[in-house]
């Protein structure tokens, strides 16, 4: 059975091979990204060319449904699978339709879910042709209320997928909206203003005293 999308076919054709998939948030879109790295060792340019040119695989309603680029250095390939979705179109993501079997991507007047089933379906197909590794991203500035990913650094929550834990690998995460994180930049600018404010409160005052003063005699 044919799958649905030109990633799935390249995945399955190559070893050693390991893949990104980026998802930035806001309160209006969601921009999605999944580069795999292919090692030139075990993949040629013919074989990668035909994944570009199999219409069941990439086309929805005779376009691309993908922005799709390629990319090399001297050791590999990157093909890069680019989508920009509103809030509510996320739910028609090939790739995550595809790598899990349920996607609840729920949409509230306060909140972004996006929660998945358990099993990761795009790291391994037949026993001898799998992904190694994938890392899921997910970058927002919006407050995340709750979430299950195994690394946090800065506005960026990190899954990392193997062959020893895809099979219980759950997306789960909560955002808040209309209430992006304040930066520590931020709040050290806003620290800043108010003391250069009552500095010169203070300075003005201080003349006015002074001058209140002197006019006394």
């Amino acid at each position: 059975m044919l799958k649905k999308l030109i990633i799935v076919f390249t995945i399955f054709l190559c070893t050693s091979c390991t893949a990104n998939y980026n998802l930035n948030i806001d309160e209006n879109n969601i921009s999605e990204k999944f580069t795999i790295t292919m090692p030139k060792s075990v993949i040629d340019e013919n074989t990668l060319q035909n994944q570009f040119e199999h219409p069941d695989l990439v086309y929805k309603d005779q376009d691309y449904y993908y922005d799709i680029k390629l990319q090399e250095d001297n050791n590999n390939y990157y093909v890069n699978y680019n989508y920009q979705h509103n809030l509510e179109n996320y739910q028609e993501s090939k790739i995550i339709n595809f790598c899990y079997e349920e996607n609840y991507n729920q949409v509230t007047n306060k909140r972004i879910i996006i929660s998945t089933s358990n099993r990761f379906n795009c790291l391994k197909m037949y026993d001898d042709v799998n992904l190694d590794t994938v890392k899921i991203n997910i970058t927002t500035k919006l407050k995340v209320e709750s979430h299950n990913a195994d690394e946090v650094k800065g506005h960026t929550y990190t899954w990392h997928i193997n062959g020893d834990n895809y099979q219980n690998k759950p997306i789960n995460i909560t955002m808040l909206k209309s209430q992006p994180v304040i930066s520590n930049s931020s709040v050290e600018m806003a620290i800043m203003l108010c003391s250069l404010v009552i500095v010169i409160g203070g300075i003005i005052l201080y003349y006015k005293i002074k001058f209140n003063k002197r006019s006394k005699y």
